[in-house]
């Protein structure tokens, strides 16, 4: 865990900028994914710089949503200090709500420069799902997002550090207050219980993920099908890394929202896909 990559500090006016790792993975992910996003269109024949720019809108209308739904979801923990709700270096952003605003902001984008929308949801399904590995990694390094607790001897356990503000407060140390606040920790010890490092399972799953939709590109059967096959199984990854995140609520029969979501998302996606795919099938002229 390290919230605070570096400090940098002005000279002239004496302020110093702290470069948060949060965020500082997030701005690589967007660069990678960026990266990955313009070759694809190149070897395909779409405008690069149409990418950059949807890439641009996408990660300003999902850092709102994202954190809009992260907000209603824990809206206990804003109300007495609304301040903390433009806080996001020191995360709290839910990666549906963030798909749903930027969805619609690129889609809203296509119809206007009237760009071929399914070839190019393809094109950008593929860097969504690196994205999120940057991102899960800065989770790690935040703090944020953590896994249950597990056996000391596992192998993959991880004990996150205390940390303490000038007045000696427990500050950006999700996992340690939670275990004091159960009394599983006391103030005086250094470190938290060893939990699951679920930040680094999501994003070794999400790098899976990327380069299996990555691969299918050239299986595809119809512009649109890269699109709907990321959409049916991204939910089946995000299902099984909320079984071992501890820091979310359940309700109902213990599940999260996010698995509520997930549960919705891979039906009517998977239907989707497989209607896609047996209508292309019949189309197919016989030999």
């Amino acid at each position: 865990m390290r919230r605070t990559l570096l400090e940098i500090t002005i000279p002239l006016i004496h302020l110093t900028l702290p470069i948060y790792a949060y965020g500082f993975m997030l701005m690589l992910g967007f660069i990678a994914g960026i990266f990955v996003a313009r070759q694809r269109a190149r070897s395909v024949g779409v405008d690069p710089d149409l990418l950059t720019d949807l890439g641009v809108y996408a990660v300003l209308g999902g850092v709102v949503g994202a954190r809009a739904l992260f907000v209603v979801l824990n809206w206990h923990e804003f109300a007495a200090r609304p301040l903390d709700l433009i806080r996001i270096d020191k995360g709290g952003l839910v990666f549906y709500g963030g798909l749903v605003t930027a969805s619609v902001l690129i889609l809203w984008v296509l119809w206007r420069k009237k760009a071929p929308v399914a070839k190019v949801m393809d094109i950008i399904a593929p860097s969504v799902a690196l994205g999120l590995a940057f991102g899960r990694v800065g989770c790690f390094m935040n703090g944020c997002c953590y896994g249950k607790r597990c056996d000391p001897n596992w192998a993959f356990a991880v004990r996150f550090p205390r940390t303490l503000d000038a007045q000696g407060k427990i500050d950006g140390s999700p996992v340690f207050q939670k275990q004091l606040d159960e009394g599983l920790r006391a103030l005086t010890d250094e470190k938290a219980l060893p939990v699951h490092p679920a930040q680094l399972y999501s994003a070794g799953l999400d790098l899976v993920l990327f380069f299996i939709v990555t691969v299918f590109y050239s299986y595809r059967v119809r512009d649109g099908d890269v699109a709907v096959f990321f959409c049916a199984l991204y939910p089946v990854v995000r299902f099984l890394l909320e079984c071992i995140r501890e820091d979310v609520p359940r309700y109902g029969p213990g599940l999260s929202v996010a698995q509520m979501i997930s549960i919705a998302g891979f039906v009517v996606f998977g239907l989707w896909f497989l209607i896609r795919r047996r209508s292309a099938t019949a189309a197919k002229p016989e030999a």
